[in-house]
């Protein structure tokens, strides 16, 4: 993950800090999470079947010890939490969901693009699952979590990233973190492009910190 990179090399960890993680997968940076000591994890994942295997993996998840910088924070054990949803910018409305063949790795609210012919080996599987899209400003109080609780965020959504952040206005005024999947080229059909994210992010008062030398990759902003 490109936040533990930024964080590392200003002597940082994620001590005390609470991580919302919107496209969790199957959770595979828990690990990671723990090891730099992050007190709470928040893992929001559209696809039921995929949320199913992220319970799972979670719940059998053993914590390795924290690192040296962690230690030294008075890291404590990282508490992890589930929520089933579509997160974007309206809630309750009714989306459609595509299913790719990659485990759910690359699922979305978007159709693949003429430029994912690239990876070939990664097709639309035509199953598609109609979901209901929340806001995470309305989404997080209804299971219990402070908009202002939350430290860093971290996007990983198939090209509806900006959508999540139009839906966060109030979740944004106290994230002081942002790792984003970023774009140069459009791998989903109306996906959000760099710019357009870019700009969207300096208006809520965020700055690139890291370097996008890919068409597509993560990025670190903060304020």
């Amino acid at each position: 993950m490109y936040l533990v990179r930024y964080l590392a090399m200003r002597l940082k960890s994620l001590a005390g800090k609470t991580v919302l993680h919107v496209g969790a997968h199957y959770g595979e940076e828990a690990a990671l999470y723990e090891r730099w000591g992050a007190a709470h994890v928040i893992w929001i994942e559209a696809d039921p079947a995929v949320a199913a295997g992220l319970r799972a993996h979670l719940a059998d998840h053993t914590r390795p010890n924290h690192n040296w910088l962690a230690r030294r924070a008075g890291a404590t054990p990282t508490r992890h939490t589930v929520i089933e949803s579509l997160v974007g910018d309206e809630d309750g409305r009714a989306t459609d969901f595509y299913i790719f063949s990659n485990a759910g790795a690359s699922n979305s609210i978007f159709r693949k693009s003429e430029a994912f012919a690239e990876h070939d080996a990664v097709i639309e599987t035509g199953e598609v699952k109609r979901l209901h899209m929340r806001t995470l400003d309305r989404l997080l109080p209804e299971n219990g979590i402070s908009l202002s609780d939350v430290d860093i965020l971290v996007l990983d959504v198939q090209g509806a990233e900006l959508l999540c952040l139009k839906g966060a206005v109030g979740l944004l005024k106290s994230v002081r973190i942002i790792e984003s999947e970023v774009s140069k080229q459009s791998f989903y059909k109306d996906g959000v492009l760099l710019p357009e994210l870019a700009a969207h992010l300096r208006g809520a008062g965020f700055n690139r910190r890291t370097w996008v030398r890919r068409n597509s990759m993560n990025a670190v902003y903060t304020r």
